[in-house]
């Protein structure tokens, strides 16, 4: 009875326990495989997510480093003299001479697209990248935040052209005063190029249709040879893809993507997850997306397989377990593997930027570590990055003695404050190598009490030594100009020593002229009293000399003997040679000239008239008169060898100039060209020293800040005196 009993309730629960063991397994298989489906999808989701993350940051950190670049590389350009003064006189040609080569080696070497000088006011001086454009004041916001802060700027702007570029502007400084701006862009096609190979990711970037001009982007677009068109999509055009020909059911992600979205496209039989990340520019402004595509047609294939798989060993538990068991393993080997992969990608990164890419905690305690470092470590510090991962005494010991406490200080600042760490130091190493280094970090507060910075520190031993050979370099051209300002200034004591001596060799081939005017001022006065001292004893014998006759004769000689008096006192004053500047009359001066030679010019039946207003004028007294009493001299002269019966001399004062004309037939036209040359006379020889009008155009030209000229007129010479400019 029991066994039947057994045997008719065991088939039954067989059964129940077959179909609830169907359904079980039917439940466990279906779960397990909706399970697995939404692992799936959260697994990329997730990787999404991050990969989103990633991008956003390693296109931030591939943005900056260009950048930084960028900007050491026109450090030392902004700091070249000679950029300085042609910035400062707008010298097209000494720019375009002394850096064109520049701009065509970082072409080159760093695919620079635009390279453009300005002035301090934002006008543009020359763009390298297009020649033809110039003069126009720019106003694009990366260069209205260099002239806002002063200091160098950069970032992301959309070009007139439809481009994407990345600017850097550096102000360029002479004596503390802006003088400047360099520009230098570099298309984003670049950065791009560097995140696809990172990433391994392919990428497009798209602009706003409102931030570009159809026309202009489409010339551009046919220049440069590319299939985009402006209609293709409704709402943005195509820049940059690292798919060429993009499909068009891939590029229109960016029409309908919400953030955190993302889409899986089928294209070419090709299976791929699309998503958008926004895109802004310097100012904060959203401009456009980046296209991340990725190919994961392997993947979904594994998957279905794997899904068939799975589905035809569903009826066995253990297989099902042992095979959820698998999967789990698999999927956590996955997830390890995309957090090694996610490192390794970080450590690539990191290798490509100059210097260490760092992690610096500081603890409550005082010690302190490296969590993580780039491989560059070992260049900057000469320690791996194990060797400081828990303790970072080694770095400390081999930081320059004269920086020490310096480091420690402005670490501690930074703690306290929370600022960014930023620092010029000098390492020692155990051989004496010397390296400048610069540091860069900001610091975050950590739960536990500790600092941890993030950062990078460069070597800028290189950039240091420029920088001492540029001040060695202006050190230098200081003393050569030292040096210069005293030869020169021994020239013009030379040259001042040569006037006064062709001044007074001047003043002395004149005196026997001179001589022979006094002659003819004393010859009358002399046969005056000869004739009085002879008519004396007559007047004796006639019994005139009295008491009151004595009185007058003494009175009328001595008025003669004064007049030959004062000629001499004329004469000495006239060749005294001038120490200084004085202000005095200009009809004055000429008057005392003439004096002189009143007595020659009356023997000679030669008239002078002086005209003109009188004019007050700063100078040497002496050589004013030396000019003019050449100038009569040479007159008076032409006028005696013409054998002219009535000579005259007119004299005419105005406001900016003094006129000598004479009667005596004017100059020979052979000898006009040469008559102001040293020692070039148109007297006879012996009769003649040649210096008399190339010393008088000296003194008008040298040191009355004038001009001598000579012409021929109606009935003579015509000598002009200007010095009213």
């Amino acid at each position: 009875m029991t066994q039947k009993f057994i045997k008719r309730s065991s088939i039954p629960l067989f059964h129940r326990l077959i179909v609830a063991l169907v359904v079980v397994l039917f439940s466990l298989s279906f779960g397990l495989e909706a399970f697995i489906w939404d692992h799936y999808r959260a697994h990329i989701d997730d990787h999404v997510e991050h990969n989103s993350v990633v991008i956003d940051e390693y296109f931030s950190i591939i943005v900056g480093e260009n950048a930084t670049a960028l900007h050491m590389a026109l450090l030392p350009i902004s700091l070249d003299i000679n950029l300085q003064r042609a910035l400062i006189t707008r010298d097209v040609n000494a720019l375009n001479t002394n850096w064109k080569f520049i701009f065509s080696a970082m072409q080159q070497s760093q695919h620079i697209t635009h390279f453009s000088f300005l002035d301090a006011h934002r006008t543009v001086i020359i763009r390298f990248h297009d020649m033809a454009r110039k003069g126009d004041i720019v106003e694009r916001t990366t260069l209205l935040k260099a002239e806002q802060s002063g200091k160098t700027s950069w970032g992301i702007e959309v070009g007139s052209f439809g481009t994407i570029t990345l600017r850097v502007v550096q102000p360029v400084y002479e004596g503390g005063i802006l003088v400047g701006y360099i520009e230098i862009g570099q298309d984003i096609a670049s950065v791009m190029n560097t995140l696809h190979v990172i990433l391994k990711n392919d990428l497009a970037i798209f602009v706003h249709k409102e931030y570009v001009e159809q026309n202009i982007w489409e010339k551009n677009t046919h220049i440069l040879g590319k299939n985009s068109h402006w209609d293709e999509y409704s709402q943005s055009v195509l820049l940059y893809s690292s798919i060429m020909p993009l499909s068009k059911s891939l590029g229109q992600v960016v029409e309908y993507h919400q953030d955190g979205q993302h889409y899986q496209v089928s294209v070419d039989e090709k299976e791929w997850i699309a998503y958008a990340i926004p895109l802004h520019d310097i100012k904060g402004e959203e401009i456009g997306d980046m296209l991340v595509m990725q190919d994961i047609t392997n993947e979904t294939e594994s998957f279905i397989h794997f899904i068939l798989k799975s589905s035809l060993i569903g009826g066995c538990l253990f297989l099902l377990v042992a095979g959820f068991i698998y999967l789990l393993l698999r999927q956590t080997n996955k997830s390890f593997s995309a957090q090694e992969e996610a490192l390794s990608r970080i450590e690539k990164i990191a290798s490509r930027i100059p210097g260490v890419v760092y992690q610096y905690r500081l603890r409550p305690d005082g010690s302190s570590s490296f969590p993580f470092a780039s491989d560059a470590i070992e260049q900057i510090y000469r320690v791996s990055a194990k060797e400081v991962m828990e303790d970072a005494s080694k770095v400390f010991r081999i930081l320059h003695p004269e920086d020490f406490e310096n480091i420690i200080d402005s670490i501690n600042q930074s703690a306290k404050n929370l600022t960014p760490w930023k620092l010029e130091y000098r390492v020692q190493f155990d051989d004496g190598t010397v390296r400048w280094l610069l540091g860069n970090a900001i610091p975050e507060k950590e739960k536990d009490g500790s600092t941890l910075w993030h950062g990078f520190i460069d070597d800028i031993t290189e950039q240091k030594a420029l920088e001492y050979k540029l001040k060695k370099m202006n050190e230098l051209l200081d003393i050569q100009v030292e040096k210069e300002v005293a030869h020169r200034m021994k020239i013009q004591k030379e040259q001042e020593v040569e006037r006064q001596f062709l001044v007074q060799k001047s003043k002395l081939s004149s005196m026997g002229e001179m001589m022979g005017a006094i002659a003819h001022q004393w010859r009358q006065p002399l046969n005056a009293l000869n004739i009085n001292i002879q008519n004396l004893d007559d007047d004796f014998d006639e019994g005139l000399v009295d008491k009151a006759f004595i009185n007058k004769f003494i009175e009328k000689n001595k008025k003669t003997i004064h007049f030959m008096s004062r000629t001499i006192d004329d004469f000495r004053n006239f060749f005294k040679i001038d120490k200084e500047k004085k202000e005095f009359s200009l009809r004055d001066a000429i008057s005392e000239t003439l004096s002189l030679q009143s007595a020659q010019f009356e023997n000679r039946n030669i008239h002078v008239d002086l005209e003109g207003e009188d004019k007050k004028f700063y100078g040497f007294k002496g050589e004013f008169q030396q000019v003019i009493l050449n100038i009569i001299n040479n007159a008076k002269d032409a006028i005696i060898e013409q054998k002219i019966k009535e000579g005259r001399i007119r004299i005419i004062l105005d406001d900016k100039s003094i006129v000598i004309e004479d009667n005596a037939g004017g100059i020979k036209a052979e000898m006009i060209e040469r008559i102001f040359e040293p020692y070039f006379t148109t007297k006879d020889q012996g009769e003649g020293t040649g210096i008399g009008l190339y010393m008088s155009k000296m003194i008008v030209e040298k040191n009355m800040g004038g001009r001598l000229m000579v012409e021929n007129v109606s009935q003579g010479a015509k000598f002009t005196i200007l010095y009213g400019f």
